[in-house]
């Protein structure tokens, strides 16, 4: 076997980040080790793969495809598999890797399987509360089997805590965070993040309830950072201007680790990474699952830190004129009450979960010597 660890997950930034702080892990423990990603041929995945700065990596394009029920889905679905399978296995062939991990979605499947065919070791790693279709088919495929986060759907899994990156946890204090992103390093900090897709509801939510007077005077003493996505920048712009909240408006973070040092409260989807760099940095939280999941895991990612005393959530009802109202109360009460940021950082603090990607590190290395 060569020296090197195969870590596939794509089609989103959140399946990727996973994999880069497992690769962290692994190459500190040992500096000799060479990482293949292998994500989507998506464009949002080649902007994160643009952000990450690691050396002794590769990045293959899997032309594997998510399944769809429909007759094109289906064809679609099928030709891909076939492509991202034997592209799998004569690279599996050639390099026999000491193991495959991957975090779950359309791209994992391939190489997990074709990996367990050829007896390699495999780790699949379950990011969400609830898992997707694709880690609940690939569980009898998987040596190792963990999950981020405790659910009835996977009781076999060791829970481990959420793989993050080493820059995303960088504890910097917030006057010098807030100074090298190029925000004013005195004024307490409000985080909108719509994330690399760009979630337009949370972008016109935050847009319409500006138009409140409350919100504009209550923001007076604060600042925004407000990562776009790409999307509803003008609307969004001028929202601020005409409320006369001072603001910075970014298509693309790369610098997380900074936002979160910087921010005393964040609005944002809970994609299992945003709860994880959430809690870990201590930064209070907004929450407006994604409204569109049938079976509601961003809800469930959400509700570990609401339990802690660290978050609300806010159902997205999808228009902005019916989310202003709710949001703008959210935000006031959480503002306006004196202490209550303090003390749900302060409980954040306290129940913070383990950072689970040492845990997959060191099983892959235990596998090799065996």
């Amino acid at each position: 076997m060569s020296r090197s660890v195969i870590l596939a997950g794509g089609g989103t930034g959140g399946h990727i980040y996973p994999n880069v702080a497992i690769a962290q892990r692994l190459l500190e423990l040992d500096p000799d080790l060479f990482c293949r990603f292998v994500i989507s041929d998506r464009p949002v995945d080649e902007t994160v793969r643009q952000s990450i700065g690691l050396e002794q990596v590769t990045w293959i394009a899997s032309r594997a495809r998510p399944f769809r029920r429909s007759p094109v889905g289906v064809l679609r679905f099928a030709g891909g598999w076939l492509a991202a399978t034997s592209a799998a296995r004569r690279r599996l062939l050639s390099e026999r890797p000491l193991a495959v991990i991957a975090t779950g979605g359309f791209v994992s499947a391939p190489e997990i399987v074709v990996a367990r065919r050829m007896g390699l070791p495999t780790a699949l790693v379950s990011l969400d509360a609830t898992p997707g279709r694709a880690i609940r088919r690939m569980r009898r495929h998987a040596d190792l089997l963990c999950s981020a986060y405790p659910t009835p759907l996977l009781p076999e899994a060791e829970v481990i805590g959420f793989p993050l990156r080493r820059e995303v946890v960088l504890g910097l204090p917030a006057e010098e965070a807030r100074r090298k992103l190029g925000l004013e390093p005195e004024r307490r900090t409000l985080l909108v993040t719509a994330g690399s897709q760009g979630a337009s509801t949370i972008n016109r939510s935050i847009a319409r309830a500006l138009t409140h007077e409350g919100l504009g005077a209550l923001l007076a003493e604060w600042q925004v950072l407000h990562h776009t996505g790409g999307k509803d920048e003008d609307e969004l712009r001028q929202a601020y201007e005409a409320a006369g909240v001072r603001r910075r408006l970014v298509r693309y973070l790369n610098d997380m680790g900074q936002a979160w040092s910087a921010a005393d409260l964040v609005v944002a989807r809970p994609g299992a990474s945003s709860v994880a760099e959430a809690w870990a940095n201590r930064v209070p939280a907004l929450f407006l699952p994604y409204p569109f999941h049938a079976d509601e895991h961003q809800r469930h990612n959400a509700k570990p830190m609401v339990d802690a005393g660290g978050a609300v959530i806010l159902r997205d009802r999808v228009e902005s004129e019916l989310n202003a109202k709710p949001l703008y109360d959210v935000v006031y009460s959480l503002i306006a009450e004196a202490g209550r940021l303090e003390s749900m950082a302060d409980s954040l603090g306290r129940s913070r979960p383990e950072d689970g990607a040492a845990r997959v590190a060191r099983w892959v290395l235990e596998s090799a010597e065996r």
